[in-house]
């Protein structure tokens, strides 16, 4: 799967308007698009105007269409409202690792997100991928609140990569961070050309998630 995330910052005076015309306006002609599979916006738990709009597709080629066909006029609307001009970055997801979303609780209520980038090692890419299930994605899975854990490599810069873990709260996810994690970590911690550095996100606009 292709995956497009949109790094932004909104104005203080967009932001209203942002979360009022979303819906219809960005997320509607999202998941519209053809090879469209997911889409989801997180906001910075440091800075609401910070944002990552992260959507997935098919191929490229759908991607690519959206942003020809589609993206141009979204962009003419909305363009006023950022504070500096989006930046997008493009990764396809290698380990889907587990999807799970309690239908009772709607994405769009709050999930705590963590995202980490990192950089292998040249031999460090094919010692994760054998270990990858047991050393690193079963204590994630296993971990109470988590609710779901994927891994997208870059499709721009070689060997870079991201994990992405959702938490049903912030608790949730500091009690595996300050638990099984450093004991997954300490396993696979010599696989890093870059050590993770983690950000940490909410899901605050509703989303769509189809797998």
């Amino acid at each position: 799967m292709y995956v497009m995330i949109r790094h932004a910052v909104i104005k203080e005076e967009g932001l209203a308007a942002v979360k009022e015309g979303y819906e219809s306006d960005v997320k509607g002609p999202v998941v519209a698009s053809p090879g469209n599979r997911f889409f989801c916006v997180l906001n910075s738990v440091d800075m609401e105007r910070k944002v990552r709009q992260m959507t997935g597709w098919d191929s490229k080629e759908d991607c690519d269409r959206y942003m020809k066909e589609t993206y141009p006029a979204i962009r003419e609307k909305w363009g006023w409202v950022f504070d500096e001009k989006p930046v997008s970055s493009f990764w396809e997801i290698k380990w889907p690792g587990k999807i799970q979303f309690d239908p009772s609780r709607p994405l769009g209520s709050g999930l705590y997100i963590r995202t980490s980038r990192f950089k292998f090692k040249p031999e460090g890419m094919a010692a994760v991928i054998k270990g990858y299930d047991e050393d690193v994605i079963a204590p994630v899975v296993n971990s109470k609140g988590n609710r779901f854990i994927f891994v997208l490599l870059s499709t721009e810069e070689e060997r870079v990569g991201s994990q992405v873990t959702g938490w049903d709260s912030k608790e949730d996810c500091d009690r595996y961070l300050n638990g099984a994690y450093l004991k997954a970590v300490s396993k696979v911690e010599w696989v890093f050309e870059e050590k993770p550095v983690a950000t940490f996100w909410e899901i605050k606009w509703p989303g769509l998630i189809q797998f």
